[in-house]
């Protein structure tokens, strides 16, 4: 039994091979094809391609409203921290100014109370009234001086803080500028996309 079923697969295996079992190509007759193919209008070709090149347009204005919305977004980024330090540069600036009015005020004190000034002050009142203007602008230009010397490394931290807000200020200013016109041009473009949108049917 089983050596028949061997030599009968043996067989059928073989037959495969054979002309009569190989299966020929299919001949469409030309008639039927016809029957298949239809005519398109060129001018339906023509309005596909104007839609696919609208939709193209749309596209384009929407990649390029991310785009911008991208570069808002970096922007932003950029600007945070300098924003913040901004806010810190001008914390430190008022504290110094109040360190600096403070000294002033204290050398101001000190020397009009100082022994000397009082002597020399008393005797230009009794002596020579008249050089008493020409007194006060001296005493103003030594407590300015005096404040200088003991202040001097606040005074030099101050003036570096000024500059260094000066920089930021422009910075911030040049960046703050970009994003509201990368904002603006981004808004705009995705109007006109959605406009388009309606114009051509899409939406």
């Amino acid at each position: 039994m089983s050596k028949n079923s061997k030599s009968s697969s043996k067989s059928l295996s073989d037959l495969k091979d054979r002309p009569e079992f190989v299966t020929p190509p299919i001949q469409v007759d030309p008639n039927i094809l016809n029957m298949v193919l239809l005519p398109i209008d060129p001018a339906l070709i023509e309005a596909a391609e104007l839609k696919e090149a609208h939709l193209d347009e749309i596209k384009a204005k929407k990649d390029d409203a991310k785009r911008l919305g991208a570069l808002c977004r970096e922007t932003a980024r950029t600007l945070n921290p300098l924003c913040d330090r901004q806010d810190e540069v001008k914390k430190e600036r008022k504290f110094l100014k109040g360190v600096l009015k403070d000294a002033l005020l204290a050398t101001r004190i000190a020397l009009v109370n100082h022994p000397k000034v009082l002597e020399n002050k008393a005797l230009i009142v009794k002596a020579a009234p008249n050089l008493m203007v020409e007194f006060n602008k001296r005493f103003d230009t030594a407590v300015i001086r005096q404040t200088q010397i003991a202040q001097a490394d606040n005074i030099a931290r101050m003036k570096a803080l000024d500059m260094s807000f000066v920089e930021l200020d422009k910075k911030t200013a040049q960046l703050s500028k970009q994003y509201d016109e990368y904002k603006a041009l981004s808004t705009r473009l995705f109007a006109e996309a959605d406009q388009l949108k309606v114009e051509y049917g899409f939406a």
